[in-house]
Formats: C-alpha cells, sequence, structure tokens
C-alpha cells in the first residue's frame, strides 16, 4: 500500500516523523519546518492525488 503512494508524500512523512523525534513536545514537532514536506506541497504530485481521486483513475505519480 506505502509504494502505491507518491514517492514525494512517503520522503516528506518520513523525513517528518524522523526530525519530529528530536522535538521536546508534540507541538514543537508539528510547527517544525520540514523541507521534503515543502517540496511536495509545491509539486505536480499534490495536484495529481486529488485529481486523480476526483476522475477515479490511478493516479500518475512524476515524483516532482
Amino acid at each position: 500500500m506505502i509504494l502505491a503512494c507518491s514517492p514525494m508524500s512517503i520522503r516528506a512523512t518520513k523525513e517528518a516523523a524522523y526530525q519530529g523525534l528530536d522535538h521536546a513536545s508534540l507541538r514543537e514537532a508539528y510547527s517544525g519546518r520540514y523541507p521534503a514536506v515543502k517540496a511536495m506541497i509545491d509539486s505536480d504530485d499534490f495536484v495529481e492525488g486529488p485529481l486523480a481521486f476526483a476522475g477515479k483513475r490511478a493516479p500518475q505519480w512524476k515524483g516532482r
């Protein structure tokens, strides 16, 4: 199931999870800055996911 997700989404999730462990509280971790999350939000894949869902089709991830 994980492999069906956008590679950028997987990368962002891993980065946030690992770097979030360095924060003293959940609030700090949640408000932290994660470059992979920013890259994912600015990507074509961020648009492709909802479009594929709305069109009831498999997403075509580009990883950019």
